[in-house]
């Protein structure tokens, strides 16, 4: 490989590393890049307020996903005309569907969706979409709602500073990892 292309500082400095061979004259770093697609469906608006998550449904700890359901059960106290759609697939899918049945229709899930699904049938729907992990390397589904008009709602994760793609109080709010009543408020 002659070049390589970083999205974040985080892969970029993990990329020189000895460990994956790569010389600082053989990576660039460009950042925030997110393909955008080539039609944008037109945001409607909804009786309903409807809060978003994209992501690895995964048990690693990182991604903070056993959050998800917890979150939703305060925020539905707070906002009762509200819906949390959940994007992806991962080994904890189920255990998040069996805790979220209580709210019925409230909390769906699609399952994993390609891009165009995400910008067709997920994003253009959302008024806010949420992350609550503990370090991202650039955060690729912050970026692609934003790049959709969603505003983010974000732990203040580990990483969180590199890109300058979320910028705390202009275009994004942040709460500390792990404090959901900060994430609903």
């Amino acid at each position: 490989i002659d070049l390589a292309v970083c999205i974040g500082k985080q892969s970029l400095a993990m990329m020189s590393t000895p460990q994956w061979g790569f010389s600082s004259d053989r990576l660039i770093h460009l950042p925030n890049a997110v393909r955008v697609p080539d039609s944008v469906v037109p945001r409607r608006p909804s009786d309903v307020f409807r809060i978003g998550y994209a992501g690895r449904l995964d048990s690693e700890e990182r991604k903070r996903i056993c959050d998800l359901v917890p979150f939703f059960t305060r925020l539905n106290v707070s906002i009762t005309n509200t819906e949390f759609w959940i994007a992806g697939d991962g080994d904890v899918k189920q255990k998040l569907e069996q805790d979220a049945v209580r709210f019925g229709s409230k909390i769906r899930f699609f399952g994993a969706l390609t891009r165009q699904q995400l910008f067709c049938d997920f994003y253009p729907h959302l008024d806010v979409f949420v992350n609550f992990s503990t370090n991202e390397a650039f955060g690729l589904s912050m970026a692609e709602s934003m790049s959709q008009g969603v505003p983010v709602v974000t732990s203040e994760f580990f990483g969180l500073e590199d890109e300058k793609l979320i910028l705390p109080g202009v275009n994004s709010l942040t709460f500390p990892i792990g404090d959901l009543q900060a994430a609903v408020d």
